[in-house]
């Protein structure tokens, strides 16, 4: 049997949510409970001595931060239990909202029903280097920008800490407030598909500028999640001024956003309930090739 290619890691917080993925090319991933304990099922992944913040909110980060030291494989993926990106749009009946698809029944265990699979991940891969969710065009929520979409949602103050960061790592490249007062489309969600070499490219970038932006802000509640919202405008940021003008081969793949069933207390909480399965996926059948974020 040939070795594996790739390795999708797949963020969970410290409450396990069934079914956990039990299959390559998926590891369930989650950070260790405050107490240093390691919840059952998971190969669990603490932030320390990583992270420049407490990250217990927003788990992609703490995942990638250990993604980029322990990563074996050719291609490596970034998912969320409720986010992860399909080689091809799935049949199924259509949903209220446009683009989206209801596939009843989605488990992280036959991922081979939905092109989840890793031959099928692979395959999509052919020819592009890194690979995100078509980006989002925030003018279809009625902002006139990335800056002005963010700066209505979160504190501005972290962006202009961000763009201080970006500048004294970059001075030669544009500005992150030029840049992100010009576009309108990025890529959300902080999931991806790439070649391994690129993370270590990718995190020399994001974690010093992460690092000054918010360590002596005190945020709570949704904003606490801070870090993850200033990364996926990062994430654009990179691949249009350091990915792409070095010869990265970027493209977009259908992203798969799962309702997946949540413990009672947590449905309480975001309201949130057992359903079926709802794949929002985005415009194309098959990986679109160097759009620009």
């Amino acid at each position: 049997m040939s070795a594996p290619r790739l390795t999708v890691y797949v963020a969970y917080h410290s409450t396990p949510v069934a079914p956990l993925p039990e299959r390559p090319p998926y590891l369930a991933v989650c950070n260790v409970r405050p107490d240093g304990s390691r919840p059952p099922g998971f190969t669990a992944y603490d932030d320390e001595g990583g992270l420049p913040h407490s990250n217990a909110a927003y788990n992609e980060l703490s995942v990638l931060h250990r993604l980029q030291e322990r990563a074996d494989t050719e291609l490596v993926g970034l998912s969320h239990y409720r986010r992860t990106l399909l080689a091809r749009r799935p049949t199924g009946r259509r949903g209220e909202q446009p683009g989206t698809v209801h596939v009843s029944g989605w488990d992280w265990r036959s991922p081979e029903r939905w092109a989840g699979d890793e031959a099928s991940l692979v395959a999509a891969m052919d020819g592009l280097d890194w690979a995100t969710a078509r980006p989002f065009d925030v003018r279809r929520a009625g902002y006139r920008s990335l800056w002005e979409h963010f700066s209505g949602n979160h504190p501005e103050e972290l962006l202009r800490r961000a763009g201080v960061a970006v500048s004294a790592q970059h001075p030669e490249l544009e500005s992150l407030g030029d840049y992100l007062r010009r576009e309108t489309t990025t890529p959300l969600y902080n999931v991806f598909l790439g070649r391994r070499e690129l993370l270590h490219r990718y995190g020399a970038f994001l974690w010093p500028v992460l690092a000054a932006c918010g360590s002596d802000l005190e945020l709570a509640g949704y904003q606490s999640r801070w870090a993850g919202f200033v990364a996926e405008r990062l994430h654009g940021y990179w691949l249009a001024h350091l990915a792409r003008p070095a010869g990265v081969r970027v493209g977009a793949l259908p992203l798969g956003l799962l309702d997946v069933a949540l413990p009672p207390r947590r449905q309480r909480l975001t309201g949130i309930v057992p359903a079926q399965v709802s794949l929002a996926l985005l415009r194309g059948s098959r990986a679109v090739r160097n759009e620009r974020p």
